[in-house]
């Protein structure tokens, strides 16, 4: 299975979960919305951010890249891991919603 299935079953097992806790169907159209990188109708951006931990202690960050989905931040993460390599030690990569003020 592709990690975009993988995230595709998370979202769909939450949605599952709330709703057979007898809430309605809001639960999964915020999670659809999330996925497809909208909160509250308004657009947002998925940074693909990568942070490392110096010999000396020194804490530096870089941003990697910008995606419009979650899942295809998610992926780029992978690969990232993949090239620095495991275990994820001294270093972490993350993705970060970006929201932008006053964009809708």
């Amino acid at each position: 299975m592709t990690l975009t299935g993988v995230v595709q079953q998370i979202f769909e097992t939450l949605a599952i979960s709330e709703i057979s806790q007898g809430q309605s169907n809001k639960p999964k159209a915020i999670l659809t919305n999330l996925y497809l990188g909208k909160i509250n109708n308004m657009s947002v951006t998925y940074i693909l951010i990568l942070v490392v931990l110096a010999g000396n202690g020194e804490v530096v960050t870089s941003k990697i890249a910008d995606f419009n989905r979650m899942d295809q931040c998610f992926e780029a993460r992978e690969k990232v891991i993949k090239q620095v390599g495991r275990p994820i030690i001294n270093y972490q990569a993350f993705c970060m919603t970006y929201q932008p003020s006053g964009v809708s």
